[in-house]
């Protein structure tokens, strides 16, 4: 069970990290937009969708 909300969390900061990278790439990196759900990619859309496809199975069973 903890595996079901330990991917998502997982998936939120990998996806926290390519903004990142792509900020910085860009030249154009803020901490306030770095730690921010916002923006693309979207960690809380990560996040939600992440956790809504794990979960999607166990409504089957």
């Amino acid at each position: 069970m903890f595996k079901l909300f330990l991917i998502p969390v997982i998936i939120c900061v990998v996806v926290q990290l390519i903004k990142v990278c792509l900020d910085l790439a860009k030249g154009r990196f803020s901490w306030t937009y770095a730690t921010g759900y916002g923006g693309m990619p979207s960690s809380h859309a990560a996040l939600v969708t992440s956790l809504a496809t794990m979960m999607f199975p166990l409504l089957l069973a």
